[in-house]
C-alpha cells in the first residue's frame, strides 16, 4: 500500500515527489479522523460548559496522540533496508525478492511494501535489535522490472495513523525468465556450421574396417548421452565400443521457431521454448548461442552465460 494510491495519477506523481529517501513521514487513517473528531467535539464540550472534567479529558486524549507519534516516528528512525537480492530468475521456480531489515529498536512489528505489489503488504515481527531476511515472493510475468523503492510501515496505538519510512534505489531490476516448456520435442537446435558431425559418410571405410556411426539421438534416448560405434572386422567378429564424446553445439534462431509461427502460437509460447533449450543445452554441457535478426549472443557454457543469454534476450525483445 502506498499513501497517494486512491488519488489521480496526476496528483499521485506530484505528491510521491516529495518523497525522500529514508525520511520518516506520517499518515492519518480513517479511524485517526474520528478521533480527532472526538477530540474537538470534547473542546466544544468544555469552551460550552467550562467542565474541568472535559478540559482533563481532552487533554490526555491530546497528549496520547502527541506522545505515541514522537514514539513511533523515532522506532522507525531505527529500522533500517541493510541488503536486498533477488533468489531465483524462472516463473516456475517460484522467483523471491530477499529483504535484510535490521531492526536496532525495540519495536517488532512492521510492514513491509514493494512499489509492484502496492495494496499488499508483508507483515513480520522482528526482535529488537536483530536482523532478519523477509522473503517477497515475485508474482509478475516474464521481463525486466525496476526496483524504485521499499517502503517499512508501522502503525501507531489503536492504528489512528500510519508512520512510513521510504527507501529508493536506482539501477536495480527484478528479471524474470519465462518458463522452461518444450513445445517442439522433435527439434533440437543444433549448430550444423560447427558441428563436428557435419560432412561425416555414415559408411566410412579405414584400416579395412566398416563402421557406422550415429548422430546425436534425440530427446528421449536411452543412448543420447553417448555415440554408439559398431566395429566389422574380417573374422566376423563384431567389437562394440561406446564412446563420450562432446555435445554438438546449440545455436537457435529464427528458423528453428518456424513451426511456431505456422500454428499461430503466441510470443509466450517463443519464449518459453528459447529458455527450455537454453537449460537444456547447459544441462547437457552443450555450448549454446542466440542468433536473431538484431540480437547475436554467442559460447555461452555456465549459469552465468545462460542467465546473461536471456537477459539480453527478454531486452531484446522489450520486455
Amino acid at each position: 500500500m502506498w499513501p497517494f494510491h486512491k488519488v489521480p495519477p496526476i496528483f499521485k506523481r506530484f505528491l510521491s515527489s516529495f518523497i525522500k529517501k529514508d525520511q520518516i513521514y506520517i499518515f492519518f487513517t480513517l479511524r485517526s479522523v474520528y478521533y480527532i473528531g472526538f477530540l474537538l467535539t470534547l473542546g466544544f464540550i468544555s469552551m460550552a460548559f467550562s467542565s474541568s472534567l472535559t478540559y482533563s479529558s481532552t487533554f490526555i486524549f491530546f497528549s496520547f496522540l502527541i506522545i505515541s507519534s514522537v514514539k513511533t516516528n523515532y522506532n522507525l528512525y531505527k529500522v533500517s533496508i541493510e541488503k536486498i537480492k533477488q533468489e531465483g530468475f524462472f516463473t516456475d521456480d517460484g522467483p523471491n525478492l530477499e529483504v535484510l531489515v535490521s531492526n536496532r529498536s525495540k519495536k517488532h512489528k512492521f510492514d513491509l511494501y514493494t512499489n509492484h505489489d502496492q495494496l499488499k503488504s508483508h507483515i513480520f515481527s522482528l526482535k529488537p535489535y536483530s536482523s532478519k531476511i523477509i522473503k517477497i515472493p515475485i508474482n509478475k510475468p516474464p521481463g525486466i522490472y525496476s526496483l524504485d523503492r521499499l517502503t517499512l510501515r508501522t502503525t501507531f496505538p489503536f492504528e489512528l495513523m500510519h508512520s512510513w519510512k521510504v527507501s529508493l534505489f536506482e539501477n536495480i531490476s527484478l528479471i524474470i525468465f519465462p518458463k522452461k516448456v518444450n513445445h517442439l520435442p522433435h527439434i533440437l537446435p543444433l549448430d550444423l556450421e560447427n558441428s563436428e558431425n557435419k560432412n561425416i559418410d555414415l559408411n566410412q571405410k579405414g584400416n579395412g574396417e566398416d563402421f557406422h556411426s550415429h548422430f546425436p539421438y534425440s530427446p528421449g534416448d536411452s543412448f543420447r548421452y553417448i555415440d554408439w560405434k559398431i566395429y566389422a572386422r574380417e573374422k566376423g567378429t563384431f567389437i562394440k565400443t561406446y564412446e563420450k564424446q562432446t555435445r554438438s553445439a546449440f545455436c537457435i534462431q529464427d528458423f528453428h521457431l518456424q513451426e511456431l509461427d505456422e500454428k499461430n502460437c503466441s510470443q509466450k509460447k517463443k519464449d518459453e521454448q528459447v529458455t527450455f533449450w537454453l537449460t537444456l543445452a547447459l544441462k547437457e554441457g552443450r555450448e549454446f548461442s542466440l542468433k536473431f535478426s538484431g540480437l547475436n549472443l554467442v559460447k555461452g557454457k555456465s549459469q552465468k552465460d545462460l542467465e546473461d543469454f536471456l537477459f539480453q534476450y527478454l531486452k531484446w525483445r522489450g520486455l
